[in-house]
């Protein structure tokens, strides 16, 4: 029996090296450092949105808030040292103006809130805006229906204004809506922006800003040095002129002289 031996000679153990420079290698990590650029941009999308929806968020929670209150300007502030005091004279004001002038009566005004705008400054003859928070916005608007009365109102309440009271998102778009008027006025007409007053009217998508025309004022100042022997050239003077004010300093006259024909 015979045996056959065969020698083989031993075979190197392979070395494994990272292939560094390989345009697969290269790939992989481009796309992965392109994945986290894009998973950063996404996050930072993501904030952003989220802070624009909890503003919006905010920004309706407090229009909600504004949406019964009326803020009412030139109210005479109560010269008295407690607060209570000062309160309870600014709401005998506004129950008076609101069943006077707005025809709503005192048990259906539901005031829930009353307050001044502002530090209280006692060196200051200029009063404070009045803000009212109303329980029913039925009442805000049947006020605002009947704006027009202030006009014919009682000596009281000459020179009070109502407005609402705005957020301050809500201010920059009238802002915005005023400066764009002006623009597009300056564009169109040769007459200039500041012979009109620019005011928005309407609320939410309704705005809108209108233009009025500003009626100057026209004043005649006389020295008459005796108005007695000059009443033709007084009244001539003032049909030519036609103004709306007429001051005459130096008359010369009393309560026994009547110069002046009515007509």
């Amino acid at each position: 029996m015979s045996h056959e031996w065969r020698t083989t000679s031993a075979r190197p153990t392979p070395v494994v090296r990272p292939i560094v420079n390989s345009p697969l290698v290269n790939n992989t990590n481009t796309n992965a450092r392109k994945v986290k650029e894009q998973v950063s941009t996404n996050n930072k999308l993501q904030k952003k949105v989220e802070q624009e929806v909890n503003k919006q968020i905010t920004e309706d929670r407090d229009l909600e808030k504004r949406k019964k209150n009326i803020i009412i300007y030139r109210v005479p502030e109560v010269s008295a040292e407690s607060a209570a005091d000062r309160m309870d004279g600014d709401m005998a004001f506004v129950t008076e103006l609101l069943d006077s002038v707005f025809q709503v009566k005192p048990e259906d005004q539901g005031i829930e809130k009353l307050f001044r705008l502002g530090q209280r400054d006692v060196s200051s003859n200029a009063p404070r805006p009045l803000l009212v928070g109303l329980k029913d916005i039925d009442v805000k608007e049947g006020i605002w229906s009947n704006l027009k009365n202030l006009k014919d109102s009682d000596i009281r309440f000459k020179g009070i204004s109502v407005a609402h009271d705005l957020s301050p998102g809500q201010r920059e778009e009238i802002k915005r809506l005023v400066e764009q008027a002006k623009r597009d006025h300056v564009s169109t007409s040769s007459d200039g922006a500041e012979n009109y007053w620019f005011r928005v009217v309407g609320q939410g998508p309704r705005m809108r800003v209108i233009k009025i025309k500003k009626q100057n004022l026209s004043c005649l100042m006389l020295n008459a040095r005796s108005l007695v022997n000059k009443t033709d050239l007084f009244q001539s003077t003032v049909f030519n002129y036609n103004p709306d004010i007429i001051g005459v300093t130096e008359t010369w006259c009393n309560s026994a002289i009547s110069i002046l024909n009515s007509s």
